[in-house]
């Protein structure tokens, strides 16, 4: 958050106010069926389009955290022994 003035008033997590709960509204969920008519079971995707960017989004960040060495991510998932790969290839690459 930034003052009238411009200068950033909010630095560091003493200043920065979080949302508590007395600060969100009520909220009511409705859940409402409409089966697809595409299937004999009238099933339709539930929610997975929230997973798909986490994943390339945690390699993009460990990408550039690993730019000195030259690395390219590639693939998910990421695990120690994948990067630790991936930082030999890159060696192996550039010498």
């Amino acid at each position: 958050v930034y003052g009238q003035d411009g200068q950033l008033v909010s630095s560091n997590m003493a200043d920065y106010m979080l949302p508590r709960r007395s600060d969100i509204p009520k909220i009511e969920v409705i859940g409402i069926e409409s089966p697809s008519p595409m299937n004999p079971l009238g099933a339709k995707g539930a929610g997975e389009g929230g997973t798909i960017g986490p994943p390339a989004a945690l390699a993009a960040a460990v990408e550039d955290a690993l730019v000195p060495f030259g690395v390219r991510i590639t693939r998910t998932p990421l695990s120690p022994a994948v990067i630790l790969g991936a930082i030999r290839d890159a060696k192996a690459e550039n010498g």
